[in-house]
């Protein structure tokens, strides 16, 4: 059974269980019964349990279970006939993570086990079920209000987290479609992402399958298509969906690029595929984002001397080179060079007519991961009419995200 299920029901079956260790099953007399007890575990606060059972005349019968203490309440009643079936129902539970979180996964799940991460929230719900000596049947529905998730180690927060499960099988834990899970905020490696919705379903507690997610983030909303992922005791093993992005901001999405953009405004759209696993986190596949033509797109490139006027003059002869010195002593500045260089400095923004970027970590027929085609034309009307540039980057694309455009750009043109 997975860790969530143990955690809900150990204390309130472990109760439970005592009276059939008492009782054996047996007709009770018809005086009441009533036991109680305190127990702490290992790192648990101390719990307080009793158990009430009234004046019965035969079986079935049935008693009282109550089980509290610092952050948990549960309370419930339960049954037990002949047939060594034990009826229960789980009518109250309520537990703080922000208290039982760390000790109890560090019971259940000590494989699993992470002192970075930081729970806080409440968890309530109820179920009902049967346990027999084949196993455990039964359902129930729980919440987690106004949640939260963090971790330094593995830089990600989640906050204002809610939660609504509904199990229809507690063995191997399973829920109809339509679940649902709402986050107020979330930091992933330096992007924040808010007003997030998810809809899933789980599968014979060994499989999620996500029926839609939306969200905003880079000043846009992204939205993932239909995608499933495997888990199990050990975990999460890798998650791989593609995500369609709508009106990002092109300035956000620049700070995760080859440091081609130093300020930029306008929008972008498409759609990329997003992959992660316990190993190496997250990962760009295969995508295409292009500006949005519905309101005006300007750049700022970073300084990059000698990006746009390597191949350009810095002068232009006046008369042909045949005429040898004189030649070259009868020249002007070119002025077409002064505002290549104003560009790649940074210094005059550019009006884009054309942004396109594509991605593809397992490399195109170039051997390109990942490739930025920029059509634009200087803001100030002049001498230079258009800038044509192509970044084209190859390698691992976790290796060159962030790190500018060192022994990335293949050609540069202008106009």
């Amino acid at each position: 059974m997975p860790v969530l299920t143990r955690i809900l029901l150990f204390c309130f079956l472990g109760a439970s269980l005592g009276m059939h260790a008492v009782f054996g099953g047996a007709d009770l007399p018809a005086a009441a019964a009533s036991m109680r007890g305190t127990v702490a575990w290992s790192g648990c606060p101390p719990v307080t349990w009793s158990i009430e059972v009234p004046p019965a005349t035969g079986s079935p019968w049935q008693g009282r279970v109550i089980v509290t203490g610092q952050g948990i309440d549960v309370r419930g009643t339960v049954a037990y006939d002949n047939e060594n079936t034990l009826v229960w129902d789980l009518t109250e539970f309520s537990l703080d993570l922000a208290i039982w979180f760390k000790p109890l996964f560090a019971r259940f799940a000590p494989e699993q086990r992470d002192d970075n991460v930081v729970v806080r929230g409440a968890v309530t719900g109820s179920a009902k079920g049967r346990r027999t000596p084949t196993g455990l049947t039964g359902e129930g529905s729980f919440a987690w209000s106004d949640g939260a998730l963090s971790s330094v180690s593995r830089a990600f927060e989640l906050s204002g987290l809610n939660l609504q499960v509904e199990l229809n099988q507690l063995e191997q834990p399973s829920t109809p479609p339509g679940q649902t899970l709402r986050f107020a905020l979330a930091r992933v490696s330096g992007i924040e992402i808010t007003d997030g919705l998810v809809r899933f379903q789980i599968e014979q507690g060994k499989r999620v399958r996500v029926e839609s997610a939306r969200l905003s983030a880079l000043g846009g909303s992204l939205v993932a298509e239909p995608f499933a992922f495997a888990f199990s005791h050990e975990g999460i093993e890798a998650i791989n969906a593609r995500v369609n992005a709508s009106g990002v901001a092109l300035a956000q999405v620049a700070l995760l690029l080859p440091k081609v953009i130093l300020e930029a405004q306008g929008k972008i759209s498409g759609g990329v595929g997003l992959g992660w696993n316990s190993t190496t986190g997250f990962a760009l596949g295969d995508g295409s984002l292009r500006i949005d033509r519905l309101e005006s797109v300007e750049v700022r490139l970073s300084p990059q001397p000698g990006f746009l006027t390597d191949s350009v003059p810095v002068t232009l002869s006046l008369l042909p080179a045949w005429m040898g010195p004189l030649s070259r002593r009868m020249t002007i500045a070119n002025p077409a060079h002064q505002v290549l260089r104003a560009i790649e400095m940074g210094e005059m923004p550019l009006v884009v007519d054309d942004l396109e970027l594509r991605t593809r970590p397992e490399g195109d027929a170039a051997g390109r991961t990942a490739h930025v085609a920029l059509s634009a034309r200087p803001k100030v009307p002049g001498v230079v009419e258009a800038v044509d540039i192509e970044v084209n980057v190859s390698g691992p694309l976790d290796q060159v995200i962030r790190i500018g455009l060192e022994n990335s750009i293949s050609s540069v043109t202008s106009k």
